[in-house]
């Protein structure tokens, strides 16, 4: 089970070095967070109890970074709608960790990956008449440069019992998504469209269609990973509208969630109204049988009271447990559904005004002021920033009763009226302040000061801007305060300020990414730091009221690992990248430079395992491992540590790589834009998970990446065409798996590390056609240029056509299914034509309606794999001079 645990560890270390982002900008911060927390939730579904230590901590984190988002009055408006678009992934994080046996319930969003990884290179899906052909509950895995596009097509059926939706959760990218009828419309308005449905990854509807539909992917961030799969979807539609004036409400968040009952909920996914209120929301399925919605108004100036459907009201936290009076109506029963008219009428509601003072009367800027319903708990409170003047103003309440509470940095927390905590203020009531819808009720503070202790950091004995976390501990080893020493972006040697803190003794730590962790005074932790350090660092009194106790606090760098890449076959190898793994999770990762040299620092003293990839190479754990997956520690037996100690030389590892295997071959008889994929797989027919695929436009492709041994390797080309193994094993029409291939009979292929293996070629062929051969009567040789027709034998319908190749063999299937079908040919090369099964054509053919289906062989399709034959005899040489 400790495995699991390690992997959430991975998120806590991975949230650190992100937080140094600029105070107006941190879209890339909540990129990072959203796949982290999504992780998170895998992990706690997996192993609750092992996971809990690191989701509590990751989660921390994630208040502490909020808390500095929320004092960061000039946050862009970019990077506020992605912070608010993590509210509901956070949701299900805390719901998980609250009431673990839901948490496989929450889990179920997330996608691994399957399949070969289509990577950035080559031609696969770089344009519109490029796609990449996506098989619906079949995901992809495609490499996307930042702020770049690939494109995929997928049928969405007709007269399907369920829609379909692509769904990109799970990406470690912020994804986008627009759909469009074909490559000509790509410059116009996308026929449906989604941004943040899910954290920040997409849920989006496809209409059904009767031909494959268009679909861009954008990466709105940087270079990463894309998992995108078309998935059954359940389908939401309502308007949103004022109240008072029947008026249509814009940018109103509309958030789904599902379970058994409104009590036991998890979050599902969000959409936002359009311009004329109407909006469209496509919940992920969770387990449940119950789909319900509610509004979400912003939650720094609201102008509306939220509600849950049907007429519940609702405070603007996540979930349903803080809308009421009354319970909430389900919008949807079942999966694979769609309904309409769940609509919204919003009312403006009450107001709770008021101004925070300090003891003097002097106005305290920046004072967070939280409003919740008496009942609730405190994580349903909306919070607004008293201005300059130390006013605030909350609109958009329900009507009832409400618990306001004020704090800001050096004071004591407050609730209304005049109810000082010494630290935190839990579930105190005080004074309830009574809200009436159209009303303003007043509330106002008057704080004074606690204790505290304001803590200046430098590294090396030099002012430093990194971000360090410092944490107040009282004597039994609690946390019970925490600050930023260095907030993003402020100045060097910026102070974090612990409190305000009852009178008492405390001891204080700081940590920061790429810094070894200390605790006062000059007690370094080795490693993780334990109750040893927190034994020997000294202890710091505090007072009411006394002047803030100031202290510094000099940390040391980790020492940087430096080494270089190089290749057996020789030279440096550039672009390589060098990842520090501990606890099965990756902690740091650096690329090498055009000379093979790297160095890179380690967040925290200790020991790492240090791996190297690169495209071409087998992968590599230090020392001289081969290893393609660090992660997992059973893949790299027999590694050594690379040890970060305080105080010593500064490490080195240097890797030397050997070119790993690569084959190579060609898919002929593609359909114009077809794109495929092929695949690695043992002799049981699983996939290994290993490769780059890249496929070039005329067919030819290449899987690089791909470790010593003997494989059989799969086409998978796409939902309108068969599974195959190589060589020339047909999967059957109804495979959709390579486990569902022929135990025997495929070819197996030895590879070598720095082999290139040539040759693995297929040819595609339709999951519902048949094969066949016209060949010449008389001779016997293929006949290349053979038109193929079907036609329905009631009504002489054509539904298909194709035209047989080199060797006289084609591949035909009608458009779409029928009862009964009829093959005959068409030619302009002096054969007779023929309907199937030989009953020739006197004059013409079907095609030209010179020739009835008269007695005409039913060809079923696609058939019990039975190839069709067909022999054509030419036609009599004084006919065709005109002689008669």
């Amino acid at each position: 089970m400790r495995p699991l645990y390690l992997a959430a560890v991975a998120l806590i270390a991975a949230s650190c070095p992100v937080i140094a982002a600029t105070p107006n900008d941190r879209t890339q911060e909540w990129v990072r967070l959203d796949s982290e927390i999504q992780r998170a939730t895998q992990a706690m579904a997996s192993d609750a109890d092992s996971a809990r230590p690191a989701v509590e901590e990751l989660l921390r984190r994630v208040d502490i970074i909020n808390s500095a988002s929320d004092a960061q009055r000039e946050e862009s408006t970019l990077s506020r709608a992605k912070r608010e678009a993590l509210r509901g992934p956070l949701y299900n994080l805390r719901l998980a960790l609250e009431q673990p046996v839901m948490a496989s319930q929450i889990a179920k969003h997330a996608i691994q990956p399957r399949g070969p990884l289509m990577s950035a290179e080559g031609v696969a899906g770089v344009s519109c008449e490029e796609a990449i052909e996506l098989v619906p509950n079949q995901p992809m895995r495609i490499e996307i440069p930042g702020n770049a596009s690939r494109w995929i097509t997928v049928r969405s059926p007709l007269g399907a019992s369920a829609p379909l939706a692509i769904s990109t959760l799970g990406s470690d990218i912020d994804a986008a998504v627009s759909v469009y009828e074909d490559c000509r419309e790509t410059g116009k308005t996308a026929i449906s469209s989604g941004d943040d449905n899910y954290g920040l990854q997409a849920i989006v509807l496809l209409p059904p269609a009767a031909h494959p539909l268009l679909v861009e992917l954008r990466n709105q961030g940087e270079r990463g990973i894309a998992f995108v799969d078309a998935i059954s979807a359940v389908t939401i539609n309502g308007r949103v509208t004022r109240s008072d004036t029947a008026a249509p409400i814009s940018n109103m968040r509309i958030d789904a969630y599902r379970g058994s009952n409104a009590g036991s909920t998890q979050y599902a996914g969000s959409s936002t109204s359009m311009g004329n209120g109407d909006y469209q929301l496509v919940p992920l399925l969770i387990n449940g049988a119950n789909t319900y919605v509610r509004t979400f108004g912003p939650t720094n100036q609201p102008q509306f009271v939220d509600q849950a459907w049907n007429n519940i009201l609702c405070m603007p936290a996540s979930g349903l447990p803080d809308c009421g009076p009354g319970t909430p109506s389900a919008a949807a029963t079942g999966d694979d559904v769609t309904v309409f008219n769940i609509d919204f009428s919003l009312t403006t509601g009450a107001t709770i005004y008021g101004q925070v003072v300090d003891r003097s009367g002097n106005a305290v800027s920046g004072a967070k002021v939280s409003i919740s319903k008496v009942g609730t708990p405190p994580a349903t409170a909306r919070t607004t920033l008293a201005d300059v003047s130390g006013r605030y103003r909350m609109n958009a309440l329900p009507n009832g009763q409400y618990r306001v509470e004020a704090s800001a940095s050096g004071y004591k927390s407050q609730i209304f009226r005049e109810f000082d905590c010494d630290i935190d203020c839990g579930q105190i009531a005080g004074n309830p302040v009574v809200a009436v819808e159209f009303g303003q009720s007043l509330a106002n503070f008057s704080l004074s000061r606690g204790g505290s202790i304001h803590v200046s950091v430098t590294v090396d004995g030099q002012p430093t801007s990194a971000t360090s976390y410092v944490y107040a501990a009282d004597p039994a080893g609690t946390v019970v305060a925490q600050a930023y020493a260095s907030a993003p972006g402020s100045a060097p040697g910026s102070i974090g300020i612990l409190g305000p803190l009852p009178t008492g003794t405390y001891r204080v730590r700081v940590e920061g990414a790429g810094l070894a962790s200390e605790y006062y005074q000059d007690i370094v932790c080795a490693d993780a730091c334990g109750p040893a350090e927190f034994q020997a660092a000294t202890p710091i009194l505090i007072s009411n009221d006394a002047p803030p106790v100031a202290i510094r606090i000099d940390l040391a760098q980790v020492p940087e690992l430096t080494g270089i890449v190089t290749s057996t076959s020789g030279g440096a190898i550039p672009n390589a990248v060098i990842t520090l793994v501990r606890d099965n999770s990756i902690q740091a990762s650096t690329q090498t430079l055009s000379d093979g040299t790297y160095r890179v620092r380690a967040p925290a003293l200790g020991g790492y395992v240090v791996h190297a990839s690169s495209l071409n190479h087998v992968d590599e754990a230090y020392d001289d491992v081969p290893c393609a997956n660090a992660l997992t520690a059973s893949n790299c037996l027999g590694t050594t540590m690379v040890n970060f100690a305080f105080g010593t030389v500064p490490p080195t590892a240097d890797f030397e790589l050997s070119p790993s295997a690569t084959i190579r071959g060609r898919v002929t008889k593609l359909r114009p834009n077809q794109s495929f994929q092929i695949s690695a797989l043992t002799t049981l027919n699983q996939g290994i998970g290993d490769g780059r695929f890249s496929q070039l436009s005329d067919g030819t492709y290449q899987l690089a990446d791909l470790p010593e041994g003997q494989f059989h390797f799969g086409l998978l080309p796409g939902s309108g065409g068969r599974l195959q193994l190589y060589q020339n094993l047909d999967c059957g029409a109804q495979a959709s798996l390579f486990t569902q291939c022929p135990a025997s009979g495929a070819t197996p292929v030895k590879l070598v590390n720095g082999s290139v293996v040539q040759g693995i070629d297929f040819s595609y062929r339709s999951r519902y056609g048949r094969l066949g051969q016209v060949t010449d009567e008389q001779t016997g040789f293929p006949l290349p240029g053979i038109i193929i027709d079907v036609f329905t034998i009631q009504g002489g319908d054509r539904f298909g056509s194709t035209t047989t190749d080199i060797d006289g063999r084609f591949d035909v299937a009608p458009a779409y299914g029928g009862p009964a079908f009829a093959v005959a040919t068409d030619n302009y090369f002096g054969y007779v034509n023929e309907i199937y099964n030989n009953i020739e054509c006197a004059v013409g053919s079907v095609y030209l309606g010179t020739c009835p289906l008269t007695g005409a062989t039913p060809v079923a399709f696609p058939g019990d794999g039975s190839e069709l034959l067909i022999a054509l005899r030419r036609e009599d040489v004084v006919f065709q001079s005109g002689f008669d």
